[in-house]
Formats: structure tokens, sequence, C-alpha cells
């Protein structure tokens, strides 16, 4: 789930999650029964959301790009208030959210920062693409509720996906098309569902049932489970990061300590798991294994930094 304030000059995205079965103990350790592979840290460049004045009362976000075995990040593209960057699924471009006078909308831009363009308006909050590049995921508002749709890259038109009145969050694109998981919030509180695109309409299917909220999921590249944030801020560890099979089953916990921790993202060969830890106004990219081994933080400088996204 994705809240946007502007606090100390920087957008402060609240994604509150839940969690709750098979639990590991506190102190990031992993509940997985997997050994450690020992994989390498991934040679793939990140884009992340920098909070280039976090003293100001006023947005001043930037999408830059970092490599991931540095500690280097550059400014893309000429921005003010952008955020929430995704890679094409070509990695020759990529999508991001930018918030104007106007209000919020989804651009897109070649991978060297060229060709700035907007396409469409959007609720604000995350977008996904989908595989073949060709639709982005993205919330809109229908008659007063918050709900997804897709729309077309070249043109801008869309199609809504789902109705009801339960708000949707945090669109993610399947690695095989056939579907876009969301958090939708019911009685129940914030929860992972999953969406048939070639269903608008249909009920989306329930994907996690925990007693704490889950928002933010995302696909592992082999598109067989999710990562996803487990919690709420000020609340026993606050956020934590998850994974669970994409049937929901064989949840466990991959990163728990007492800071904030939400945003993951897979690397390209669904070995890594990047994260953002808080405090909000303070936030840093850190990295483990998908064992939950080899943790490292990437960022290092004075930047803050979050919303990472591994090409």
């Amino acid at each position: 789930m994705l809240v946007v304030a502007v606090t100390a000059g920087v957008l402060v995205w609240h994604p509150w999650a839940g969690s709750g079965q098979n639990d590991a103990g506190a102190g990031g350790a992993s509940s997985s029964p997997l050994r450690s592979t020992g994989a390498a840290f991934p040679d793939a460049p990140l884009l992340v959301r920098m909070d280039t004045d976090p003293g100001s009362s006023t947005c001043h976000s930037v999408i830059g790009r970092r490599d991931s075995t540095t500690d280097d990040p550059k400014q893309v593209i000429d921005g003010t208030c952008d955020a929430l960057p995704q890679w094409s699924p070509d990695n020759k471009s990529f999508a991001f959210t930018r918030k104007t006078g106007q209000g919020s909308a989804v651009w897109t831009a070649n991978a060297d920062g060229t060709d700035v363009r907007r396409v469409a308006a959007i609720a604000g909050g995350r977008v996904s693409w989908s595989p073949d590049g060709k639709r982005l995921a993205v919330l809109r508002r229908q008659d007063g509720v918050q709900q997804l749709f897709a729309v077309t890259v070249s043109d801008g038109s869309a199609q809504q996906l789902t109705t009801g009145t339960a708000k949707v969050e945090d669109p993610a694109w399947s690695p095989d098309g056939k579907h876009i998981a969301v958090c939708l919030q019911k009685t129940s509180g914030w929860q992972i569902h999953v969406v048939d695109p070639a269903r608008p309409g249909a009920e989306p299917r329930q994907v996690t049932h925990q007693p704490r909220r889950a928002l933010d999921p995302v696909w592992s590249p082999d598109g067989r489970s999710f990562a996803y944030t487990a919690g709420a801020p000020d609340v026993g560890t606050g956020g934590d990061i998850h994974i669970v099979k994409a049937d929901g089953t064989d949840d466990r916990t991959l990163v728990r300590t007492a800071a904030q921790e939400m945003d993951p993202v897979w690397s390209p060969d669904g070995k890594w798991v990047a994260f953002v830890r808080g405090p909000f106004d303070r936030p840093a990219i850190w990295a483990v294994r998908a064992d939950g081994t080899g943790e490292r933080r990437l960022t290092t400088g004075s930047t803050p930094e979050g919303h990472p996204s591994w090409r």
C-alpha cells in the first residue's frame, strides 16, 4: 500500500503490510529450511528514488540509477517529484510516477533518461509492466473507489480490471502475464489477491490470510512466489519482508528487525531480494539472499534512497 505525504521534503510511501504464519525470530533471520546457496551478488543496476532535499517542506524526489556493486547513484532524468521507477521487460526503458500541480501520472523514459513521455493520469501508487511491455497496470479512482486499470503505453487508453468497494493498491504483473497481484483493503484488512486481466471484473483470488497486513507484493522471476511487506509501522517490529508461494502456502520471514522494512524487489536471477529499511525520512537500500543470508547495505552515502527496481 502506498499512502503519499510530503514530510520533511520527501515522499513518504507507507507500505503497511501483513504477515503472520511461520515467522522467524527477530534480527533478520529466515525461517526457511533452505541452505545458503552462496549466490554471488548480482552485477545489475538498480533504479531508485533519490531524495535530493530531505530538509525541504516540498517534494524533491528524483529517479536515480546505481551500479549495484558501487555506492555512486546518478540522477537519470530531470524532475522534482518522481518516484516508483520500474524497468520495462526488455530493460530498454522504465516507467515512473510523477506528481505535479495537475495531479499524478505515469511516465516513461529510455534507460539513459532520454525521451521522457507522459502516458496517462493515475491516482498515484505503484505501476507494473505487462511482460510484453505493451501495457502498464495502474491505479485510478472510479466511482470514488481506487481500482486497477491496464493502460496501453502507446496511446494511454485504459481498461478497468477490478470493480467493487475494496480499495486496490500495489499492482504487480506476473511473469507469464496471466495474473496481476494486488492488495485489497477488505474488512479483514489489507491482503494480497490475484486478478485475471483476461476477465475484467471477476472476483480476485485471495493469496495471503495473515493476522497482519500484507502489501507490496512482487513476483519472483519464475512466478512461483511473492516477496512482500508484512506488518504495520510502530506495531511490534514494524514492517518486515516475507516470501510466500503464489498459492499462499509456505509463508516465511526473510527479514525482520526493529527497523521498518518495506518495498522488496527480486534480483533478475531470483537469488537476491533488495528492500528499503527506514526511518521514512532517511530510507536506505539493503539486499539479502533469498535464503536469508548475506544481508548488506547498499546505500552508504548521505542521499536517502527508496523504491528499488532491479534490472
